[in-house]
C-alpha cells in the first residue's frame, strides 16, 4: 500500500515539474546575431500634408546567409513585418501610426444612428519587454523560428514625405 502511494506521489511530482518547466520557458533570445549586420537603423517619417500620416521605417543591411531569412521585428511595442530585396541583403519594415480621426462619435439610443462610427483600432501587445531603441528580430533558420536581440537601433533624422495623405 505504501509503495503504491509513493509511486503515485513520484508520478505527480514529475508531472507538475514538467508542466511548470513548459510554462516558464518562452522563446530563446540570442544576444549575438546569427548573421553579420552591416548596418541597421530606424528612420521616422512624417507627411507634410496637414492631417497626414506619420511612422517609421526600419532598415537592416546584412551579409547574405542562405539558410537565414529575417521575418519580423519587435520594436517600440510593435510587431513589424520585414520585406527583403531579391538578393536577401536588405530588409525593410514600415510602421504607420494610426491617424486620430477628428470625426465625432455618434452616441444614440438608436443603434442604426451609431452604425457609421469607426471601430477603434486594437494594438496587439508584443510578447517582449524592451528598453528604448532595443529590438528583437525574428528569423527562420533550418525551418525553425528563432529570435535575436539588437541592443541599440540607431535613429536617423526624420524624413519628410509630402505625398503621404490621410485616408
Amino acid at each position: 500500500m505504501m509503495k503504491t502511494e509513493s509511486r503515485i506521489l513520484y508520478v505527480l511530482i514529475i508531472c507538475i515539474a514538467a508542466i511548470c518547466t513548459q510554462c516558464a520557458s518562452g522563446p530563446k533570445i540570442e544576444t549575438v546575431a546569427p548573421l553579420k549586420l552591416l548596418d541597421a537603423y530606424v528612420q521616422p517619417w512624417a507627411s507634410e500634408v496637414e492631417g497626414g500620416k506619420t511612422g517609421f521605417t526600419v532598415h537592416f543591411f546584412v551579409e547574405k546567409k542562405a539558410d537565414i531569412i529575417l521575418k519580423e521585428i519587435y520594436y517600440k511595442g510593435k510587431k513589424i513585418e520585414l520585406q527583403s530585396t531579391q538578393n536577401l541583403t536588405e530588409y525593410i519594415g514600415q510602421y504607420t501610426n494610426s491617424i486620430i480621426s477628428k470625426k465625432e462619435i455618434i452616441m444614440s439610443s438608436d443603434p442604426m444612428e451609431e452604425f457609421n462610427n469607426q471601430v477603434p483600432l486594437i494594438i496587439e501587445k508584443t510578447p517582449f519587454e524592451l528598453e528604448e531603441n532595443e529590438c528583437i528580430i525574428e528569423y527562420i533558420q533550418d525551418d525553425k523560428k528563432q529570435y535575436f536581440k539588437l541592443g541599440m537601433l540607431p535613429e536617423k533624422e526624420m524624413e519628410r514625405q509630402p505625398t503621404v495623405k490621410p485616408e
